[in-house]
């Protein structure tokens, strides 16, 4: 049987090869993240083949809805180039295909939808989780083709920030980590934090307060207090009662809320971590407590302090069987061995 040339194929057809050069790929390869010289070679050629390639060739290869907006067929072509070798080039991505049902949709009401689908999204069932996600992602790209527009681009999830939910305001910081880094950052460092402003930074909850509560959305209690203004006690108290929100947050499949503790443990981690002498060493005893979820986030976050008691404590939970977090420490522990992870 004869070998069909890459220059006899169209656009489609190239598309489904590169798609099969994946596929065929070995799985020790994708496992060590290491690409063959026959991979690259093959992909390269293909790669090569569909950079040659005119728009009038790539406009074929799209749907006869895709074709029938000639704006948002541009962008699909232009996407499809980059991901398919136009990276090797450098420069920056284009940006994201633009819903042309959002074009002429005003900024003020973009921002009032992101709100509303931001609280849908943390509350929604794991089914339906996905479709809030792409439709919050989808007007943050809009915003993005804004940008240059005065306050009508990114820049206006800023006003969300200081959203009464947890969830809105968590959503808003985490779509403008490129534009307001530093804002963005201390935002989500302090995300359980109704009383956050830009101008005082970073902040916790002295520990003891109700932290389940502040992660649902509802106002804090105590004496607000910036972080490295605690003691490395009060950051590991904190650190526990976020650890044991993560772990409720789990069991009941709350993974919006998870992640958002996720990052106030973080928060607490990097702290710790920049004091003088590294003090996550105030972590140890944490390896022996009662809760897995508690002991799992102490067992990675001191492996660069203690490395032989961390693997210990990961090797405990592995053995434990109890998921997820014997999956998750098993999922850490393979990866230290192979490298792709170096404690730091």
């Amino acid at each position: 049987m004869q070998r069909v040339k890459l220059k006899d194929l169209d656009v489609n057809g190239l598309l489904k090869r590169h798609h099969a050069i994946g596929n065929e790929r070995p799985v020790s390869e994708v496992l060590g993240g290491k690409k063959s010289r026959s991979y690259v070679a093959k992909l390269s050629a293909v790669e090569r083949e569909l950079q040659a390639r005119g728009d009038d060739e790539w406009l074929a290869s799209l749907t006869k809805k895709e074709r029938a907006d000639p704006e948002r067929a541009a962008q699909i072509i232009k996407l499809m180039r980059w991901y398919h070798g136009g990276m090797n080039k450098g420069g920056e991505p284009p940006l994201h295909v633009r819903d042309p049902r959002l074009r002429t949709v005003p900024t003020t009401e973009l921002l009032e939808r992101f709100a509303v689908l931001a609280i849908r999204e943390d509350g929604a069932a794991i089914e339906t989780r996905d479709r809030h996600y792409w439709k919050i992602e989808a007007i943050a790209d809009e915003l993005r083709w804004r940008d240059g527009d005065g306050d009508d681009g990114l820049r206006a999830l800023l006003s969300l920030y200081t959203h009464p939910h947890i969830a809105v305001r968590a959503r808003a910081a985490d779509a403008t980590r490129e534009i307001a880094p530093e804002r963005s950052r201390s935002r989500l460092d302090a995300i359980d934090d109704d009383g956050w402003t830009p101008e005082r930074g970073p902040s916790g909850v002295v520990p003891g307060g109700p932290v389940h509560a502040q992660a649902r959305g509802a106002r804090t209690h105590g004496k607000r207090v910036q972080l490295r203004n605690m003691t490395a006690e009060e950051l590991v108290e904190r650190y526990v009662a976020i650890s044991l929100a993560q772990y409720e947050a789990e069991e009941v499949d709350e993974i919006s809320r998870y992640n958002r503790l996720f990052g106030l443990c973080r928060a607490v981690e990097a702290e710790l971590r920049g004091r003088d002498g590294d003090q996550r060493r105030a972590l140890l005893p944490l390896l022996e407590h009662r809760n897995l979820q508690v002991r799992l986030n102490a067992a990675m976050d001191t492996l660069a302090v203690a490395p032989d008691a961390a693997r210990r404590a990961l090797e405990t939970i592995r053995d434990s069987h109890w998921m997820p977090y014997a999956g998750t420490a098993e999922s850490r522990l393979r990866r230290l061995d192979d490298g792709t992870v170096k404690p730091r």
